[in-house]
């Protein structure tokens, strides 16, 4: 006998067409209701993920609350998910996704004594290959989801989802309706039911039930209908039933008949394409804290473990976990509610930065900070710099420093030479004088600003001085081979690479010895669909190959040269909107950074970044990469490795999570024109007093010549050196030394670091195809290719 599991849910919505504080309520609201309707209705089930939503029941209806610990107890009310919401699956990186779900099954463990097993997406637009790897690492066992296409997922919709790294997820996607259902849905919905599953193997058979998106569940209708339905239809068994009691019937079938679920390797996408690049103002403020949150937690984790403090309680998390929301982090709710979770983004960002200024601060104070003599009396000692390396491999580059010499400004000719940058030894460091951060009173000398080269321990610090001298300088030795300089008025190149930029030009040529030009554009092509881009999947909406426009460049100059880095700034110009960039290019290596500002003021356009395309990218994704070809838009994290012989490249970027790789063009997408929260397909001119995202956007990327260091370029965007003034004073550590001795092998990414007893306990990833010997922490570990292994 078929056997229909009713699954009652609420899907709500926190944020969408609403703020979170409606949201909020309403799931106050909704669970009010549907315990009332459980009450009246004794074999009712429900099930509710959410850790948000139960915070909030259970601070201003305690009594509710009281009743939901009751339900769960009786086994009616099922907590499923483990999250602390629903969030997006192909935007958040590894670690924000593991923090998810380890912020959510820790509320429900603490305060319901549940271990949630079974993960639950309702509604969100795919989900990364690496996602497998994830649950499992979160220890999750099961998955139930509604989207993409069925036609991406087995006939029957039951599939072990298979990780890379050899995780095996029992999962189900709703094949018969969603996960909901309209007020008069289900007779007919139980009618398809029945027609469908004659066709398919099985006994258990998942159906969804209960308005959703703004909260709602199951109403005395639906309850109603579908008890008369089951009277009427005694050849099928239809139960209420939960998420875990699906599973387990499942379990045990597949058990008593020797059968396997059919396996499913890779991603479990597309869907709605159009939302790795809506609101990229957004999507930016996200990833700025995002990275804030980790970087901090990078510094401060074996900081606070190397001089045995406590650690600051990370409040920054719960911030960065709700903005992951399916319709936050892609972009598709309205305006206004944007914009508070834009705030609260940002202060996620500030408490971050005081969280590393007081790790730093607390580690300088342990550490000898000497200067020299004064030059001569009545003159301004030396400034000393505390430098940290938040990084699991030694750094070798640049950093930049720039402090106050003096109180007030200095008695010397603006143009003598007088700044000297020394070591802990108090010999000289080699640098490249900048120009300082500001431009006020720039005939007086005060601060300075310099770039030095330096090398720094894995999770190690050292200490350089800044100051003015009244005799000669003493200069390091000038570095050897082809320094990073000017070649002409429009380029930059270090005997490696040039990068050139000639007005009225459409291209950057980034040259290499030996290649061929490689150029680098700016496009705007059509895009008129809304938010979600096409709702139906239309194929224009997502290979946006109508082409609008390509940028020209205005002007371009060299704004440093030498000796250890050169730097151009470009202008770029569309009909309405213009673009700044300024591109960095090192001494001694085949990559550049660049920093991008983005004046945006068209609407219904794509706006493109355009590199040469590939047979084949391999882009980072939440819990691993993915290997792709000509898929139109496609989502991507925080690098993409473009494979084409010897002219492959690697490339990394902090803006949006939009590529494709077609039509001659690898291309990452800055900006989209559309308007906010909207699925209607229109023209530039359509609702003009709606608002769109205009404005100032920023972003950051780089570029290497070597495919394999898109994650080291990642690295270096999300996770610089950090660098801060700091006092002479007395301490027990050396001024040069390391708070955690670590150092992980190529191919091994720190995805997370939590605070540890004694040492800071480590999620690793190895992102190779092979297993990786590992000594860590006086144990000797085999990482196996792909797994996610916490130390």
């Amino acid at each position: 006998m078929k056997i229909f599991h009713i699954l009652p849910n609420a899907h709500l919505d926190p944020v969408w067409l609403w703020d979170w504080k409606e949201g909020f309520n309403e799931g106050v609201k909704t669970c009010r209701a549907i315990v009332r309707l459980m009450d009246e209705f004794p074999e009712l089930t429900f099930n509710r993920g959410e850790a948000f939503i139960y915070q909030q029941i259970q601070k201003w209806d305690p009594e509710l609350f009281k009743q939901l610990h009751a339900l769960v107890e009786e086994g009616r009310w099922n907590i499923v998910g483990g999250n602390g919401l629903q969030a997006d699956q192909n935007m958040p990186d590894t670690c924000a996704l593991l923090r998810q779900f380890e912020y959510g099954k820790a509320y429900f463990k603490k305060e319901f004594g549940i271990d949630v097993k079974t993960a639950w997406s309702a509604d969100c637009f795919g989900h990364s290959a690496g996602m497998p790897e994830i649950f499992a690492a979160s220890g999750f066992t099961r998955f139930s989801c509604n989207r993409p296409s069925p036609a991406v997922i087995p006939r029957d919709g039951l599939f072990t989802w298979c990780g890379a790294g050899g995780a095996r997820i029992l999962a189900q996607r709703l094949q018969i309706g969603w996960y909901g259902c309209e007020r008069g849905e289900m007779t007919g919905r139980l009618n398809a039911a029945l027609q469908i599953c004659k066709s398919l193997k099985g006994e258990n058979f998942p159906i969804g039930c209960g308005l959703g998106d703004h909260g709602g569940g199951p109403s005395r209708r639906h309850v109603m209908d579908i008890m008369a339905w089951r009277e009427a239809h005694p050849e099928v068994r239809v139960v209420f039933s939960t998420f875990d009691r699906f599973f387990d019937a499942v379990e045990k079938e597949l058990a008593a008949h020797a059968r396997k679920a059919p396996e499913v390797y890779g991603e479990l996408n597309f869907c709605l394409r159009g939302c790795y690049a809506s609101t990229a103002l957004m999507k930016r403020q996200y990833r700025r804290a995002e990275s804030a949150v980790r970087l901090a937690d990078r510094v401060c984790a074996p900081i606070d473990a190397a001089i045995a403090q406590p650690s600051e309680e990370a409040r920054e998390w719960p911030s960065v976990l709700f903005n992951q929301f399916h319709d936050i982090l892609p972009g598709t709710a309205i305006e206004s509610a944007l914009q508070e979770e834009f705030d609260r983004l940002g202060g996620a960002v500030s408490a971050s930065s005081i969280r590393i200024h007081n790790a730093m601060n607390a580690l300088a104070n342990q550490v000898q900070v000497a200067v020299p003599p004064l030059a001569a009396e009545d003159w301004p000692e030396m400034v000393p710099m505390f430098l940290y390396n938040p990084n699991p491999r030694p750094y070798n580059g640049l950093v930049e420093m720039e402090t106050s010499l003096d109180y007030r400004p200095l008695p010397i000719p603006l143009d003598s030479d007088f700044l000297e940058v020394l070591d802990e030894s108090d010999q000289p460091v080699p640098f490249q004088e900048l120009p300082t951060a500001h431009q006020s009173m720039p005939s007086l000398p005060w601060r300075k600003r310099a770039l030095c080269r330096v090398a720094l321990p894995p999770f190690g610090w050292r200490v350089l001085k800044m100051g003015a001298t009244k005799t000669a300088p003493r200069r390091a030795a000038a570095p050897e081979g082809p320094l990073a300089t000017a070649e002409g008025d429009h380029s930059i190149g270090n005997g490696i690479l040039s990068l050139i930029a000639e007005p009225t030009s459409h291209q950057i040529l980034i040259r290499r010895n030996g290649l061929a030009d490689m150029p680098l554009s700016v496009a705007g092509y059509l895009d008129r669909f809304g938010s979600w881009g096409g709702m139906g999947e239309e194929e224009a909406s997502f290979h946006q190959q109508e082409l609008l426009e390509v940028w020209e460049i205005s002007r371009s100059k060299v704004i440093e040269s030498g000796p250890e880095r050169a730097a151009l700034f470009v202008e770029l110009n569309g009909r309405r909107s213009s673009m700044s960039l300024i591109l960095r290019l090192e001494r001694g290596k085949a990559a550049f950074a660049a920093s991008l500002r983005l004046l945006w003021g068209d609407r219904a356009m794509r706006l493109k970044l355009r590199l040469p395309d590939a047979p084949a990218v391999v882009y980072d994704v939440p819990g691993g990469e993915m290997r792709r070809i000509r898929t139109g838009q496609v989502p991507g994290v925080r690098y993409a490795k473009v494979l084409n012989g010897n002219a492959s490249y690697g490339f990394a970027a902090n803006g949006t999570y939009s590529y494709d790789n077609e039509d001659g063009f690898f291309t990452w997408t800055l900006a989209r024109g559309n308007r906010f929260s909207t699925d209607i397909v229109s023209g530039a001119d359509f609702t003009p007093e709606k608002p769109s995202e205009r404005g100032e956007l920023r972003a950051d990327f780089a570029w290497s010549a070597a495919p394999e260091q898109a994650p080291e370029l990642a690295d270096q965007l999300e996770f610089p050196v950090q660098v801060q003034m700091t006092w002479p004073h007395d301490g027990p550590r050396p001024p040069q030394g390391s708070a955690l001795n670590v150092q992980l092998p190529d191919g091994i990414e720190l995805v997370d670091i939590h605070p540890g007893s004694e040492t800071p306990e480590m999620t690793c990833q190895n992102r190779t195809d092979k297993p990786i010997p590992l000594h860590l922490y006086g144990k000797d570990i085999v990482l196996k290719p792909w797994s996610l292994t916490r130390i």
